[in-house]
């Protein structure tokens, strides 16, 4: 194969690793960022809701009748609940599944965690505390990691991408310079031994011309010497 050949080849087999590797390496964490997040946010929905029916459950003791109708008390209770982060509604039903403040309650929201804990008083269960929260800002969050993510995924998959194929390069003009370098050896060894072929054929030459003269001149002398 010509010049060339190693860096196109690396470039249609690197090219869709680098973009398969990039793409995980761009969704691995704000996916993991998100599905614990929305743990987190799990774990505190369910914590709120146990705090908010233990603190409607005292009240409930201290008004055993009366709790569920005050509705202004119970948004005092409920305040501090209300106001943790993330938390953007919270219901409470009796035990019939019906809500304590009817008149201003609204069917929950399917973007809304919820959680829930009974409100129990004297091992009697009078109602249900529902948390919502909202990951829409969980979704935001990760949706800002994704981006950056996504922007150092370019950036290395590039730095990877460009330093490979500069190796590959070098390596090629090495490989190149090596195969002249052989070539050229070779063609040494050629000429030297035709050199030494010449040589040995000028030798043999001389031997055979040295060894026609002698026998010749030997054979000149010896009828002169049967002439006379």
């Amino acid at each position: 194969r010509g010049r060339g050949a190693i860096t196109s080849t690396l470039r249609e087999r690197l090219a869709p690793l680098l973009v398969v590797f990039g793409a995980l390496f761009a969704i691995s964490a704000p996916l993991a960022f998100f599905v614990m997040g929305a743990r987190e946010l799990d774990d505190r929905g369910h914590s709120l809701a146990t705090q908010a029916a233990e603190t409607l459950a005292r009240y409930a003791e201290e008004q055993p009748v009366l709790w569920r109708y005050d509705s202004l008390k119970l948004v005092e209770h409920l305040r501090y609940f209300e106001a943790q982060a993330d938390v953007v509604r919270i219901d409470v039903l009796d035990a019939r599944g019906v809500p304590i403040d009817a008149a201003s309650y609204a069917p929950p929201e399917e973007a809304v965690a919820w959680a829930s804990a009974p409100i129990v008083v004297g091992g009697r269960q009078l109602g249900v505390v529902w948390v919502g929260s909202s990951r829409a800002a969980l979704r935001q969050r990760a949706l800002v990691l994704f981006v950056a993510f996504s922007l150092l995924a370019v950036v290395l998959a590039l730095l990877v991408y460009a330093i490979a194929l500069r190796n590959a390069r070098v390596a090629e003009d090495r490989i190149a310079v090596l195969v002249e370098r052989l070539a050229a050896r070779s063609m040494e060894e050629r000429v030297r031994a035709l050199r030494l072929a010449a040589i040995a054929a000028q030798e043999e030459d001389r031997r055979a011309i040295a060894r026609d003269l002698h026998d010749s001149v030997a054979q000149s002398l010896t009828a002169i010497r049967i002439q006379t």
